[in-house]
């Protein structure tokens, strides 16, 4: 099915949700791009937006680039089932991956999106773009490695926020 909203393109929706895909700007830490820096690139290489769904900027603000329900331009042959979420930096000056250069604030944002993301789509799984695209470093950090841990944090802050585990004085 295609949408037409009242000031973009058609957008094809996603039949279904099975990834969330953790991407890189791979640009400089010093340089905060957001979505139209992406946007502008992304257009001109071809796409008619920006691939993404979600930009997370240096500071932790989430800016929203393709609808939630439209399939994405992030991911190649998997863009039919997943959402792309961007984090700026984790580059060099020639877009070439360097290293994870996240600040905090970006990584709480990018647990509560995906934690957010997880509450829809219960049965997507969180990956890094080098998961579904070997060939790349993209995000330049373990998704796989982080969302255990966030995880595991969660379940044990669950766990201790019960009432019946708070002690009583």
């Amino acid at each position: 099915m295609t949408t037409k909203f009242e000031h973009g393109p058609n957008w094809k929706e996603r039949e279904q949700t099975n990834l969330i895909v953790i991407h890189s700007s791979l640009t400089p830490a010093t340089r905060d791009d957001g979505i139209e820096y992406l946007r502008s690139r992304h257009m001109r290489q071809g796409c008619i937006e920006v691939g993404y769904h979600f930009v997370i900027r240096r500071n932790g603000v989430i800016e929203q680039g393709r609808p939630l329900h439209a399939t994405g331009s992030h991911c190649g042959d998997r863009d039919f089932d997943s959402i792309g979420i961007c984090m700026i930096g984790g580059g060099d000056n020639k877009h070439k991956a360097k290293g994870p250069d996240y600040t905090s604030a970006q990584m709480r944002t990018l647990a509560y999106v995906c934690l957010t993301l997880i509450r829809i789509y219960p049965e997507a799984e969180v990956v890094g773009h080098n998961r579904t695209t070997p060939s790349t470093r993209c995000p330049v950090f373990n998704v796989a490695d982080w969302w255990v841990e966030l995880s595991l944090n969660l379940k044990t802050l669950n766990h201790a926020e019960h009432p019946y585990n708070f002690p009583l004085k």
